[in-house]
């Protein structure tokens, strides 16, 4: 099988800036510095050798007069909503994208058919595509939010459970939930500015350092729990739990002995027996593995005279390499994550069941 993405992206007018996979693993939305969203699909091709090949087919390539700011960050729906993705820009803009069908005539059908059929003499060593994709796409800009402060530094959508929800938030500390009531059209947006309650004080957080890039990831969902996200600013993060009709703190956790927080992942999938785990990346190429740990609750064991749990947050286990890192992104099995640096090299990673990190970005062969 052919996986030519590589090829794909050199073959691009621009400098790459950002790349999001859509969770089904076929098609890729690839930003330039032009403020260009350039979307690939996966091309599954059957020639007359009885050969299945993969190609990677450029199949839109999108701009937006209202956006003129960098791409900061992109990110895709879950896809039972459809083909929407969402853009942070420079700008202090927040945009969605969503593709409209035009029926059986655009790139789409052409390029996500399964049953594709090329008659032709196509092979590994033929790489003269017999098929012209139509260029004509049914991609449309359907909101755009320019409400922060300062520019867009994390775009994510909550898991699929909880509904179309967009999360987003600035370089100034500034975090916004967008939620779509109109999932036919996506033009109807509710906005809310997410004011952080201290549960366990009765407060509100006002010590939240100001000025300092701050990244977000959604938590797992869970049956028991409710719309829950981790913010992270600085050398602090926040797990913050919509209860009660406001926004409360659960757990604030001071990172010690490290530079500022650059990215912040939760494993998608809990693939160990034991709990959840995220991983932190710092600007100084210090990588933090944490996990959730049940602990009694002792106020709450003594009253009711039984033994109560609940969640916390504890180191597994850290290393540090040479250079700063910038990204992070679990890969959907859960136990295996990639990191980017500001070089834009990339690193592999995979974590065993004793919570040790290993780089295997330089093996063949991988055996957990």
């Amino acid at each position: 099988m052919d996986l030519s993405l590589p090829c794909v992206l050199e073959d691009l007018d621009e400098f790459v800036l950002e790349v999001a996979h859509h969770d089904c693993g076929d098609r890729i939305a690839a930003a330039d510095m032009k403020c260009r969203i350039h979307i690939l699909d996966l091309l599954h091709i059957s020639n007359i050798y009885g050969e299945v090949l993969l190609e990677w087919i450029k199949t839109a390539e999108l701009s937006s007069e209202e956006t003129l700011g960098a791409i900061r960050k992109i990110s895709w729906s879950p896809h039972k909503f459809g083909q929407i993705f969402a853009v942070g820009f420079s700008n202090k803009t927040v945009c969605v994208w969503s593709e409209i069908r035009h029926g059986y005539h655009d790139s789409y059908h052409f390029v996500r058919n399964r049953s594709l059929q090329i008659n032709e003499d196509y092979t590994l060593d033929n790489k003269e595509l017999p098929l012209k994709i139509c260029k004509d796409h049914a991609w449309k800009c359907v909101v755009s939010f320019n409400i922060f402060n300062s520019y867009v530094t994390d775009v994510k959508f909550a898991p699929s459970e909880y509904g179309l929800i967009l999360a987003a938030c600035d370089s100034s500390n500034k975090v916004a939930l967008f939620t779509c009531n109109n999932i036919l059209t996506k033009s109807n947006w509710d906005v809310e500015i997410i004011i952080l309650y201290d549960q366990q004080r009765y407060q509100f957080l006002t010590e939240i350092p100001t000025n300092i890039p701050t990244y977000l990831d959604w938590v797992p969902f869970e049956s028991n729990m409710g719309l829950t996200m981790a913010v992270a600013s600085g050398y602090f993060i926040y797990i913050i739990s919509y209860i009660d009709q406001c926004w409360k703190c659960l757990e604030t956790i001071k990172v010690n002995e490290c530079d500022i927080i650059r990215d912040i992942c939760w494993s998608p999938y809990a693939c160990w027996i034991d709990y959840s785990r995220f991983v932190t990346v710092h600007n100084d190429g210090c990588i933090i593995l944490w996990r959730t740990k049940d602990v009694e609750d002792s106020e709450v064991s003594h009253t009711t005279l039984e033994y109560v749990y609940k969640k916390e947050i504890i180191q597994m286990s850290r290393l540090k390499i040479s250079k700063p890192l910038c990204k992070i992104l679990w890969h959907n099995l859960g136990q295996m994550f990639t990191t980017s640096s500001y070089d834009k090299s990339l690193n592999h990673w995979i974590v065993n069941d004793y919570g040790q990190m290993i780089d295997v970005t330089e093996f063949k062969e991988i055996y957990i």
